[in-house]
């Protein structure tokens, strides 16, 4: 996915950010390097594709293949729904979260939804222990998570889930993660949640997303 958001990008040039696919690649994008997060904490590959357009939610979907005790062979499966916090929004992260993704005015979730806040700017922050209280009030279903990048120079980020609880924190470089090999091998049609998620295999050694 990360390559395919490039590639993309080469191709269009400077018209990348007008094109009617620039949104749901962007998305896609953000997802990508928020699996290469959640990767690197939990040690093993997943996978994430961008939805149908038609679906009209989520943003994307994620999967991991289980291995503990009794879920062995099993899948996670979850859709993850993207909010960009950029240089136009003027409002503490822990306000512009609450004001969209988790406004009752908008459109509801399932809840076991991922809510991924990615923060596109120099931004200073409460600390995460208070933006998590701060969330913890809206007693919100979903899991919330922030990303955002820590060097200007590097591809460096830190990733942490802030809702329910504060936890899962962990800071990467994207190009050392994407080098991981997780022995993944298979490529994933992941459908809507009423349908079943198929799998076939491919000789491609690069990263599976």
């Amino acid at each position: 996915m990360l390559a395919c958001f490039y590639r993309r990008r080469d191709e269009l040039g400077k018209d990348f950010a007008k094109h009617p696919d620039f949104k749901a690649l962007k998305e896609a994008w953000i997802v990508s390097v928020m699996m290469l997060g959640m990767m690197k904490h939990l040690g093993r590959g997943g996978w994430v594709q961008i939805v149908d357009p038609t679906e009209r939610t989520p943003d994307a979907r994620t999967l991991f293949l289980m291995d503990r005790p009794g879920e062995s062979g099993n899948f996670r499966y979850q859709d993850v729904e993207v909010v960009t916090l950029t240089s136009y929004s003027t409002e503490p992260v822990e306000e512009f979260i609450k004001n969209t993704k988790l406004s009752k005015k908008k459109k509801t979730y399932p809840a076991d939804t991922i809510i991924l806040c990615y923060v596109d700017k120099d931004l200073q922050t409460k600390k995460w222990t208070e933006i998590q209280q701060d969330l913890s009030a809206t007693k919100a279903p979903y899991d919330i998570y922030l990303l955002g990048k820590i060097d200007r120079d590097k591809h460096h980020y830190q990733l942490a889930r802030i809702h329910p609880g504060l936890d899962q924190a962990v800071k990467f470089d994207v190009e050392e993660e994407i080098k991981k090999d997780y022995g993944l091998k298979n490529t994933l049609r992941l459908g809507a949640r009423s349908m079943k998620t198929t799998m076939t295999t491919t000789d491609e050694h690069h990263r599976p997303f």
